[in-house]
């Protein structure tokens, strides 16, 4: 019995009702009963390819245009993982199968696109259950690593410029249209904070006040909090203390029994920042690739619905207050360079309020950019001359277009590309560049989003209507 094995029996002892034993533990005995008769992968941590790619896929959507964004301090996540990742051996296979298509060894510099290989390494993944079997076979059987990689995947985004073929298809499939001719698309893969399971990155704006069992700290929480929010992480009990406590530090029921505040502030941050992330790298690759667009920057509402778990009323209270919050972080440090590509922004879903219309009008009346309100899909055009830049609603255990189909946002988008946006998965096209960006991380106020444009305290009642947390996820549900 190996450490792991060692570990995973303490915890089947301490608790029966623990997450981590219904959730996480029954999905690693499932794999090691599957790869114990598979001699050949032993030793070795496994990348599978979504569902409906092959091993003839690989290396066959090759394009140097296509890169992988991520702030600059993203480099020292990257140097601690490295670390601890040398000398591990990975192999990728396709989905279902145990026959491998090829195997790397980590050394001791991690890069960007490795971090998305082995993070993302899931055929598919909608209910947020980190799939260990994946990495045991491999040696890595540290908790607090594998939250780590999940955390820091998320950080970055992949940006392609392709085509789109369709528009629409979810949440209903006849609301899907042809796009003829096929329209030019900048796709920006970007994951939400999620917060499906106790453990998923969510977790970082969550304070309880009694750990959860076990402990769901990953190795990088420091670094990452402490960069994106600009401060440390404060306890339960100097959160209630804080003279921002009532609009700030939001009660929430968490997982299990333990008391929660959920921290508006650091969610609002976390979001501004994937603006401005999103913002320069659509920037830089309308430049890099040649064609001179000017485009309609579509930011989704992602990470409302089903990744929400049962915070979505919280979440989608607070969404909007940090997508304006980043478009002024945006353009008032970046303004003369993005709005030269940046024309039109548009918030599909979003229910506009007084508050976040002031702001954004200011935005346009400096920087002579326009925007909308609307329930348009992600790739319909709706600004003639103008180039789409969506984001999507990517996922940091599996790649662009996850399960496939047209029972997520995610999915029906992949479904709508050219070559199924096989382009933005890194196995697929080994071209890919790798680009960190100076994000200039200097508030422009202290908690100035805490002026919020929502309710900042949602009422009991909507708390005590959210999901059970005691539910079992429904694995094919829609999700965000």
């Amino acid at each position: 019995m190996n450490s792991y094995h060692r570990k995973l029996a303490v915890l089947i002892g301490l608790s029966s009702s623990c997450l981590l034993v219904h959730k996480f533990i029954p999905q690693y005995l499932k794999m090691s009963t599957l790869t114990t008769q598979q001699d050949d992968l032993d030793q070795f941590c496994k990348i599978y390819l979504r569902r409906d790619q092959t091993g003839r896929d690989i290396g066959s959507h090759r394009d140097p245009k296509v890169a992988i964004y991520a702030p600059s301090w993203v480099k020292d996540g990257l140097q601690t993982l490295a670390g601890q990742l040398s000398g591990k051996r990975f192999k990728v296979l396709e989905a279902y199968s145990s026959s491998p298509l090829e195997e790397f060894t980590l050394t001791s510099t991690l890069t960007l696109t490795e971090l998305q290989k082995i993070s993302r390494n899931e055929a598919s993944n909608v209910d947020g259950v980190i799939n260990i079997g994946h990495y045991s076979d491999g040696g890595i059987d540290d908790l607090e690593l594998l939250l780590a990689m999940k955390d820091l995947v998320r950080q970055s985004i992949i940006v392609s410029r392709t085509e789109a073929t369709h528009f629409g298809g979810y949440p209903n499939r006849s609301s899907r249209k042809e796009l003829n001719p096929t329209s030019p698309v900048y796709i920006v893969d970007l994951a939400a904070l999620q917060f499906q399971q106790y453990y998923n990155t969510g977790r970082l704006v969550l304070i309880n006040e009694v750990d959860p069992i076990p402990p769901s700290r990953g190795l990088l929480d420091d670094l990452i909090f402490e960069r994106v929010v600009g401060e440390k992480k404060k306890t339960f009990q100097e959160a209630k203390n804080s003279p921002d406590a009532k609009i700030r530090f939001v009660s929430v029921r968490g997982f299990g029994r333990s008391k929660c505040l959920f921290d508006v502030h650091a969610y609002h941050k976390f979001v501004a920042w994937d603006v401005v992330l999103v913002g320069l790298a659509v920037t830089h690759s309308t430049v890099k690739s040649g064609h001179g667009d000017k485009v309609n920057f579509k930011f989704l509402k992602y990470g409302t619905g089903f990744f929400a778990g049962h915070f979505g009323n919280i979440v989608n209270s607070h969404i909007l207050t940090g997508v304006v919050l980043g478009l002024e972080m945006l353009f008032e440090k970046h303004g003369d360079t993005v709005s030269q590509v940046i024309n039109h922004i548009e918030l599909p879903f979003y229910q506009s309020e007084v508050g976040g219309v002031e702001r954004l009008e200011k935005i346009r009346e400096k920087y002579h950019v326009t925007y909308s309100f609307g329930m348009d899909d992600a790739l319909k055009p709706t600004q003639p001359g103008l180039v789409t830049a969506s984001t999507n609603c990517g996922d940091s255990m599996a790649v662009f277009g996850n399960e496939m189909g047209f029972s997520s946002v995610d999915a029906a988008i992949a479904e709508n590309l050219e070559g199924k946006g096989a382009t933005l998965c890194p196995i697929l096209n080994p071209e890919m560049q790798n680009v960190f960006l100076d994000l200039d991380e200097e508030p422009i106020a202290d908690n100035a989003d805490l002026i919020n444009l929502a309710d900042t305290n949602p009422n009991e009642k909507e708390q005590s209507e959210a999901m059970d947390v005691s539910s079992s996820d429904n694995k094919m549900s829609p999700h965000l």
